[in-house]
């Protein structure tokens, strides 16, 4: 059903009127016109003037017809008539993808107005297409978090019967009676009343209409056909702008690996004009976007032959060889569709000269060998009937080995390796040298500076004139050996991070269970306190009611702390966030002896921040500061200072511990990065810390003390600047 039966729905009482209309406004100047013409002259001998009449009326008749329709359309729909006209023209027009976001808010705007709707919600899957999640909303308003499951009994019904429910038939239909709370409660959130599928080819779900109170009068049935045969059209739309999403993202991709490529690529329109280079193809020709093709290779005309202006999808163009600034490029070309529907050309241009230069030095065996060993990334040596030939600059690097000193001295391959590998490699050797084939050895050579350098060995032999030729290759893979030392190195400090995590929820449950008794103990005391006692036992209540109240509090920031959750800015009272954070650490900073010195600057304007997260930087700090000066001798000492700077609140913390060494400041900040022993720390607390304070707008420094010691410094901003912004 298309949406335009919408408008004409209830034909009879409003066409019935307008053809009324329309025989007033036509017929009776018709019949007047008839009978005047009548009294002048005699009709059945001028029937011609009866013929003219007649087409005048019928020409006339249709545009009366329909502007009374329109008319008495818009009396009929009143406010909705607009929507509705533009909701039909909106099916039948091709919609832009460019902006998805722009064509989603239009909809839900055209659905609100045309329902006459409180509230109208666009629900899109998902990049994992596993929830669908609010798109767009009319009016708009806040919906985050909102999410229904694919997976879900609603969408799996509506994907089969592909027609709209409402809440009333949510509740009655037994299909739907096996809901679950979260997707009952996300349609409560939503203030749902009516919910339709948009569904594309195969009865997939692309898209879901969720639609709120009307404002007069409930849903009828002539109201979810036309939204449905609107969800069919839209579903069109809806894929094609999933689509263009992800070839966006594609594309994004693709240029970002461009980018990254060491080979030129450049993409060339039409107009020969280049609209991509990538960094390499930049630095290497100077050119720019928006420079002619043929400005790359230094002309001031096309080239002749050009295949730019007939370049299509089966367009194929060979690989060929430029020299291009005294370089040679091999170039690869083939036709890129682009977004509007036409073609350009992307070339790759890689870098051959050395290749080039290597095929010409190739008529000399010697050279050839020579120049193809100096590329390559490893070390290699040539043995001929045992001594040492040739050795590239890798292997001279690695070795010591000196060509014109050592060739004449002799030098002994075997004297490289390290002691434990020597005779396998000798007993490699002379196997090569029988003829023999053997697989590649992994060992370790000694450098010239001192160094084991793991490697893989492999041998090569061939007999050439009776002479027995043996290439050895050493591969380093010293960073492959610490990669994977690294590897294992993270996943224990990962692990260690995870049972720190348990920790904390540990210590969460223990603070929920102390807060029960706790409320009862402050309840009763309260209740005393009220009670006529001896002045000496209301002092003792007041005593337990005091008490009992600074363990809720640490209990209470305790429970903060340990808990997650989402991210909540308030205006907070700096010196105050310190105080309590300092409290927490008091036991500590008493037992080892540290002396706590506060320099808070009075009348701070407030930060706007989470303050639970920044109570754990803060509490982070200290701790570490506690760690630092338990292991120095008297006196030690820790400095809390608050002041203001500019648009930002300063906090630093100041210690005169043994500091931090000036070749780890740049990454104390770095995840799983610390200076303790094995098991003392896992480089987590200060990345966190840093991860906070940036989610909160924040910058966090580390330095040292001229006097000695580390100090950290927090800067965040005021509230007034939130509020202006």
């Amino acid at each position: 059903m298309a949406f335009r039966e919408f408008l004409t729905d209830q034909v009879f009482p409003r066409r019935a009127l307008a053809y009324l209309v329309t025989a007033v406004v036509v017929g009776l100047p018709y019949i007047a016109v008839v009978w005047l013409v009548g009294q002048l002259v005699v009709l059945s001998e001028h029937v011609w003037i009866l013929v003219a009449l007649f087409i005048f009326l019928a020409g006339s008749s249709w545009p009366v017809f329909r502007w009374a329709l329109h008319h008495i359309d818009r009396i009929y729909y009143a406010g909705r008539y607009d929507y509705l006209k533009d909701l039909d023209e909106f099916i039948r027009e091709t919609q832009s993808i460019a902006n998805p976001e722009a064509m989603d808010n239009r909809v839900v705007e055209l659905i609100s107005g045309a329902l006459e709707c409180r509230i109208a919600w666009l629900l899109l899957p998902e990049r994992d297409d596993d929830n669908f999640v609010v798109s767009a909303c009319h009016p708009t308003k806040e919906a985050v978090g909102y999410k229904l499951r694919r997976q879900g009994g609603l969408v799996s019904w509506l994907e089969q019967q592909r027609k709209t429910v409402n809440m009333q038939e949510i509740n009655t239909l037994p299909e739907l009676q096996n809901l679950s709370s979260s997707e009952v409660g996300f349609l409560e959130s939503l203030d749902a009343r009516l919910v339709v599928p948009v569904a594309a080819g195969g009865g997939r779900l692309v898209g879901i209409i969720v639609v709120g109170p009307r404002l007069r009068g409930d849903y009828l049935e002539p109201d979810r056909r036309a939204v449905l045969a609107l969800a069919g059209h839209l579903a069109v739309n809806l894929e094609n702008a999933r689509l263009y999403r992800d070839s966006q993202a594609v594309r994004r991709s693709v240029e970002a690996w461009l980018e990254s490529m060491g080979d030129s690529v450049i993409i060339v329109n039409r107009d020969k004009q280049i609209t991509f280079m990538n960094r390499s193809a930049r630095r290497r020709f100077g050119a720019n976007i928006g420079d002619t093709c043929y400005a790359v290779l230094g002309q001031k005309d096309p080239c002749e032959n050009c295949p730019m202006p007939e370049v299509n999808a089966r367009t194929r163009m060979p690989d060929r060889i430029t020299f291009i600034n005294n370089k040679y490029y091999e170039v690869a070309v083939a036709p890129l569709l682009e977004a509007d529907g036409s073609y350009s050309f992307i070339q790759v241009l890689r870098d051959i000269t050395e290749r080039q230069l290597a095929a010409q030095a190739l008529q000399q065996s010697e050279r050839r060998f020579r120049t193809l060993a100096e590329l390559l990334p490893s070390m290699v040596f040539v043995l001929k009937n045992g001594e040492l030939t040739f050795a590239n600059r890798r292997f001279e690097q690695a070795s010591g080995y000196l060509s014109k000193v050592s060739l004449e001295d002799g030098y002994d391959i075997i004297q490289l390796f390290l002691d434990d590998c020597r005779p396998l490699v000798a007993q490699d050797l002379a196997r090569r040298l029988a003829g023999e084939e053997i697989p590649p050895r992994e060992c370790q050579i000694l450098t010239a500076d001192g160094i084991k350098l793991p490697v893989i060995l492999g041998l090569e032999a061939f007999i050439d004139e009776h002479i027995v030729t043996v290439v050895g290759v050493l591969t380093d893979i010293s960073t492959q050996k610490q990669a994977e030392a690294d590897r294992l190195k993270y996943e224990k400090q990962a692990n260690l991070a995870a049972h720190l995590a348990s920790i904390g929820e540990m210590a969460s449950g223990i603070a929920h269970e102390i807060n029960n008794p706790l409320t009862a103990v402050i309840g009763f005391a309260q209740l005393l306190s009220q009670q006529e006692l001896p002045e000496s036992i209301v002092e003792d209540v007041e005593v337990i009611n005091t008490s009992a109240q600074r363990v809720a509090g640490i209990v209470r920031r305790l429970m903060t702390f340990a808990g997650s959750r989402l991210q909540v800015r308030e205006a907070v009272d700096v010196n105050c966030l310190v105080r309590e954070t300092v409290e927490l650490q008091t036991c500590e900073l008493e037992h080892y002896g540290i002396n706590l010195v506060t320099d808070m600057a009075e009348d701070l304007p407030p930060f706007f921040v989470d303050a639970a997260q920044i109570q754990q930087v803060f509490l982070n700090v200290i701790i570490n500061a506690v760690t630092e000066l338990k292991a120095k001798n008297q006196p030690r000492q820790l400095v809390i200072t608050t002041w203001l700077m500019a648009d930002k609140v300063a906090v630093s913390f100041s210690d005169n511990g043994s500091g931090i060494p000036e070749e780890d400041l740049k990454r104390v900040f770095d995840p799983f990065f610390t200076t303790r022993e094995v098991g003392q720390g896992t480089g987590l607390g200060l990345s966190v810390c840093h991860g906070i304070v940036t989610q909160n707008y924040g910058q966090i420094y580390a330095d040292n003390n001229p006097d000695g010691g580390a100090v950290f410094t927090v800067l965040l901003p005021v509230a007034s600047v939130w509020n202006q912004e």
